[in-house]
């Protein structure tokens, strides 16, 4: 357990900062990502952003946290969302649910080798 804890303090920083420019890259239609903080040990990502026409940060926690490889393709997965906007928690969760269809976060091979040890 020191060896992995010990690895992802080292790799925590690198992480944040590739996932942080991923979500500005692909999430751009809806605004853009302050900060972004990853907690390996309890599984979680805490995210801040500034969604379009808000006037104010929203505050995201996926919760969770685990990367999938299937069918060839790494996916993001969660178990849960919690925001600080009812609306968008509520969204989120029926979204991760498939209350919508099937709806996966498709991530970069380099970037999910860089998390997969994480969580």
């Amino acid at each position: 357990m020191k060896i992995v804890k010990r690895l992802g303090n080292l790799a925590v920083p690198i992480a944040e900062k590739q996932l942080l420019g991923f979500l500005n890259k692909h999430f751009v239609d809806y605004g853009s990502f302050q900060s972004l903080k990853i907690d390996f040990v309890k599984k979680t990502i805490a995210i801040e952003c500034l969604l379009l026409e808000e006037k104010s940060v929203v505050k995201i926690k996926l919760v969770g946290v685990k990367i999938v490889f299937r069918d060839g393709v790494y996916y993001l997965e969660i178990n849960e969302a919690e925001t600080s906007r009812k609306w968008l928690t509520n969204l989120l969760n029926d979204l991760n649910n498939g209350k919508f269809g099937d709806h996966h976060i498709i991530i970069p091979s380099k970037m999910a080798i860089l998390l997969k040890p994480l969580f």
